[in-house]
This record gives structure tokens, C-alpha cells and sequence, in this order.
């Protein structure tokens, strides 16, 4: 959606070009986008002068003679452009303005959410522009701190609201809070006078600086016909996800926050007492867990999924699920026949999924558990080495994949006296190219243990 820095550039486009021209007649081809009378719209604008055009939040306004604004809100995709009159018109072009000049102002709109409205002068505080909070630019800093202060929701949301100040939208919150060092998902009241205060320069930093590129062009805004925004080129969050954060280096997160993607960095703006949580993975005797180890030595606290697996077999409640799947000979004596499922799994490969099925949920539900019941600010290490099968990267901040040679891990297995061949057929199928390019971090580990310590310092972890 276009916000203020797209609508102030089209503004600054069409101010120029249509400021002292007369519109002829007008053509609505879609009725649904006109939300005033269309009996009065059509009837009121031909012969109208336009004396300037003005921007409030994210609408435009066409300042005509007589006393009356034309009001335009592009919303999702609307685009304005001014074209000759001889120019075809385009799939998705809702009205046309033919103009005195030769020319005509179109109003294009994929997604038909755009809105125009005519309204008096006088009548423009009873309209939806009546409604806005002042302008970023000109709301007093008293006046910023107070309206967070009233507000219990997210700051992210709060910006978002209009009625606090006009005109910001997702992308330019994102921005301003990363560039605020505010995560996103903090009470607006929680923040302090200094925070508030870092905040607002940082909106208006970034709006100005959006202003002057011309906007984002991050899908389908174009200011003017053949023409694009240039501060998708300097954005440090919005868009981002999985990317080294500019700042720390730990990679950016997305998620959900009142329905709108929401990118921040979970290190630099960390939630109020919240975790970092890196998973750690790799195939066997990869030195997966010596990273666990060695993050333990440095105040990560370590979930060890491999522990809980054992211990998961050992329950009852899981034999008979196991039982259930597999038949009642998948027991003896009481414990899991685990050399009966190795024959099950010889003969049929989908029984592998089957058992996964039944682990990789009991194992997540585990996980989480782990996570809750740490101290705020702890910093937390799900050592998983199927993560991504387990779908357990969502639980994470950041991933780290260990790996070593085929060469290495059997030197390691053959030195420490164990069946490597038999370990080693473990890996068979590891997807490790794959995982190279999922996760956060990638770890090769063909050294010592000092050449592993160093190599994970290297990495930007908190």
C-alpha cells in the first residue's frame, strides 16, 4: 500500500501537471470506488478548475474552485497518471479526468480497493481525513508521547493506527522501529520519554529520506508511468527476512503482528524479556553437539532432542502409540522392539515417516515447553539434528548447521574404537546441500576443538 512517502511523490508528480487545469467531464468505470453521491460526482466536477493538489496522510486531495476537494485514496494499487488524450485506456483503468489541456488524469487499480469522494471544504473534518492524527512531521513530541502512553496495544500497531499520527504503514514501521532499536511487539505505553522521543526522529528521518527517493517500490508503486521509487535500494528490515541484520548480524525474523508481516531483528530489538533461541543441527559426528557444548559454556541453556527421544521411548503412553502404528510385535517385553522397526524400516520405506509422525510432534510440543519455562533473557539452544524435518525451525531465532567430511567423520567414529560404516549409514539421504541454503549459519567443522571455538566466535551469536 502506497503511505505517506509514495502519496507525497505522486503529489509532487501531478501538482505540476494538473494545478490550474479544468476537468471536461469525468468517466467512472467502476461505481463501487466512488463513496460520495455518483449522481453528484458526475454532475459537480465538469467545468471544476483544479487550484492544487495536497496530501493528508495518505490521501490526496484535489483543492478545486468553489470551494470543494476532490479526495482520493489509493489504498492497495491505485495509480494515478497523467496521459494524452489519445491513449488507450488499460484493463484496470477505473476513471478517466479528461482535462482541458489535451490531456487525462487516469486512475488505475488492480485490486479495486481505491476510493474518491467529493466533499465541501467546510465538510472535510466530518470526513475520513477528519479522523487522522497529525502528521509525523508535525505532531509536537508531548503530543507523541502522550498518545503512546494511552495506548495499550503493540507499538507497531500504534503506529499503524492513524488516528495517533497520519500516514505511516507497515513498511516505514518497520524501518523507523529498527532504526529505533524498539521491537515491535512492546506495549506503546511501555516506552520510555527518551525511547518515544528516539522514535519519532526516527520516523521522520526515514519518511524524509523515503520522500526524497521517491518512495518504495516494492511491488507494483510507480510514482509516474516508467518511472520507480528508489528506497526499496535502502531498506534495512522491511523485506528482509533470513538477511544478516546491518547492525548485529544475527538474521532478521518475520512474523505475524496484527495481521501484518512484521521484520525485526530478534538481538537488536529483543522482545521484553525475550529469548534468543538458536537450533543447532547436522549429521551424525558432525561436532553438532560439541557446538551445543561450547554455547552452554558461553550461558546458552541446551535442549538435547536426542535425550528426549530416549526418554520419550521409554514412556507408556508412546509404546502404545507405537504399538497402535506398528502392531503389538513392535513390543517385547514391555519395551520398544527396536530392532523389529529396523526390519520393518528395511522393508518399507514410508514406515520411517510413520514413526516420525508420531516423534517429531511429541518432541516439538517438548521443545516449546523447554523454552517457556526458562528465565527471561535466556539465551537457548534446541540441539536438534532433524530441525527442519521436524519442523522445529519455527521455534528458532537463528539455525546453525554443523558439518564435516565424509573423510572426517569416519576418522572421528574409527578413532573413538565405534562401527563407523554402521553410524555413518545413519546420514544416508541427510539433505546437507539443502540445509546450506535454509539456515541462518553454516558451520564446517574439519579442525580441532580451538579451530571449532574460534569459528563459532567468528559467528555473529549473542
Amino acid at each position: 500500500m502506497p503511505e505517506l512517502p509514495e502519496v507525497e511523490t505522486i503529489r509532487r508528480f501531478l501538482s505540476p501537471e494538473l494545478s490550474g487545469r479544468r476537468i471536461l467531464s469525468v468517466e467512472v468505470l467502476r461505481n463501487k470506488n466512488v463513496e460520495t453521491p455518483l449522481e453528484q460526482f458526475l454532475a459537480v466536477l465538469p467545468g471544476r478548475k483544479i487550484e492544487g493538489i495536497s496530501r493528508r496522510g495518505k490521501f490526496l486531495l484535489f483543492r478545486l474552485e468553489g470551494g470543494l476537494v476532490l479526495m482520493c485514496h489509493l489504498r492497495m494499487e491505485g495509480k494515478l497518471f497523467v496521459k494524452e488524450e489519445g491513449a488507450p485506456l488499460e484493463k484496470h483503468d477505473l476513471f478517466v479526468f479528461h482535462l482541458d489541456d489535451g490531456k487525462k488524469l487516469i486512475y488505475n487499480d488492480t485490486r479495486k480497493f481505491g476510493r474518491f469522494g467529493l466533499y465541501k471544504e467546510e465538510e472535510l473534518p466530518f470526513s475520513p481525513v477528519g479522523k487522522l492524527g497529525k502528521e509525523p512531521s508535525k505532531i509536537s513530541l508531548q503530543e507523541f508521547q502522550s498518545g503512546l502512553k494511552r495506548r495499550k496495544k503493540a507499538i507497531k500497531e500504534a503506529l499503524l493506527d492513524q488516528t495517533l499520527t497520519a500516514g505511516i504503514g507497515n513498511i516505514y514501521a518497520d524501518e523507523s522501529l529498527f532504526r529505533a532499536q524498539i521491537s515491535p511487539f512492546r506495549p506503546a505505553s511501555s516506552l520510555s520519554d527518551g525511547e518515544s522521543a528516539r522514535l519519532l526522529s526516527c520516523i521522520r528521518d526515514v519518511l524524509e529520506e523515503a520522500i526524497e527517493a521517491g518512495g518504495s517500490t516494492v511491488k507494483s508503486y510507480h510514482p509516474r508511468d516508467g518511472e520507480s521509487g528508489r528506497m526499496q535500494f535502502r531498506l534495512l528490515a522491511y523485506g528482509k527476512k533470513g538477511k544478516p541484520c546491518p547492525r548485529c548480524g544475527f538474521p532478521l525474523k518475520k512474523e505475524k503482528l496484527g495481521g501484518r508481516g512484521t521484520v525485526y531483528c530478534p538481538h537488536c530489538q529483543r522482545k521484553a524479556g525475550g529469548k534468543i533461541v538458536v537450533g543447532v543441527l547436522g549429521p551424525i559426528h558432525s561436532g553438532k553437539s560439541t557446538v551445543s557444548s561450547i554455547l552452554s559454556e558461553n550461558g546458552y541453556r541446551v535442549y538435547d532432542a536426542d535425550k528426549d527421544v530416549r526418554a520419550l521411548y521409554q514412556e507408556k503412553t508412546f509404546q502404545k502409540k507405537i504399538a497402535k502404528a506398528f502392531g503389538d510385535e513392535a513390543l517385547k517385553e514391555g519395551f520398544i522392539d527396536f530392532a523389529y522397526l529396523r526390519l520393518i524400516f528395511s522393508k518399507d520405506a514410508s514406515s520411517k515417516a510413520k514413526i516420525n509422525s508420531l516423534v517429531f510432534p511429541a518432541i516439538k510440543e517438548r521443545a516449546a515447553a523447554f523454552i517457556k519455562k526458562q528465565p527471561i533473557n535466556s539465551k537457548i539452544v534446541l540441539d536438534v539434528p532433524l530441525l527442519f524435518q521436524a519442523k522445529m525451525d519455527s521455534l528458532c531465532d537463528a539455525t546453525l548447521l554443523v558439518f564435516a567430511s565424509l573423510k572426517t567423520q569416519r576418522e572421528r567414529l574409527e578413532k573413538e574404537g565405534r562401527d563407523a560404516e554402521k553410524l555413518l549409514a545413519i546420514n544416508a539421504g541427510y539433505p546437507l546441500e539443502e540445509l546450506k541454503r535454509k539456515v541462518s549459519f553454516v558451520l564446517e567443522n574439519e579442525g580441532d576443538l580451538k579451530a571449532l571455538k574460534e569459528k563459532l566466535k567468528a559467528l555473529p551469536l549473542p
